[in-house]
């Protein structure tokens, strides 16, 4: 509403202690759209001036992140680790991550201050089923392929907590007991 361009900053109680500071700022893209990038200091912005982490969200695409950018501590400026997400509509206001690609850099040279790029990893969601048909097995403790021996524990409202133990791929049931003592 006061079309600042920075919307939030909060600081921690004790900047002597943990100096961490996140913000969060109203920026434009090339194409003239509203985005959000929300950043982060974990260590004493006023030696660190440039955020340890920078994460870019899109409102017009449910607020998924499609931007992001890791500072390594050391030599304090440089990148560590940046990554591009490609969002598809994959319903109508649905968002999906369809490509992610990943640039892990090496130190900056101190002479042009430039960083390699030590790894680029690229990701391609190649199939994607959306609102796929489950059957009532699907929401059954078999579905899980639980070993024999796990126990499960279950609490009601009430406080009532009952046991069971998987035992030759059966759920067996193991102990009841009342609402527990209150604890003081």
């Amino acid at each position: 509403g006061t079309g600042s361009a920075l919307l939030a900053k909060v600081s921690t109680l004790n900047p002597e202690r943990n100096p961490s500071r996140f913000e969060a700022v109203r920026i434009t893209d090339s194409d003239g759209r509203t985005l959000y990038t929300l950043k982060g200091w974990m260590r004493d912005s006023a030696k660190h001036p440039r955020p340890n982490w920078e994460l870019t969200v899109d409102p017009a695409k449910n607020y998924m992140v499609t931007r992001g950018l890791h500072r390594i501590p050391e030599p304090g400026t440089s990148k560590g680790m940046e990554f591009v997400v490609t969002l598809k509509e994959i319903s109508p206001g649905a968002w999906f991550p369809m490509e992610w690609e990943s640039k892990m850099y090496g130190l900056a040279d101190p002479n042009t201050g430039q960083q390699p790029v030590v790894t680029v990893t690229k990701y391609t969601v190649t199939e994607l089923t959306l609102d796929p048909v489950l059957g009532p097995d699907q929401f059954t403790w078999k579905s899980l392929n639980v070993p024999d021996g796990t126990d499960f524990m279950r609490e009601d409202d009430s406080g009532e907590i009952a046991m069971w133990k998987v035992v030759n791929g059966e759920l067996k049931f193991v102990v009841s007991a009342g609402k527990p003592a209150a604890t003081n």
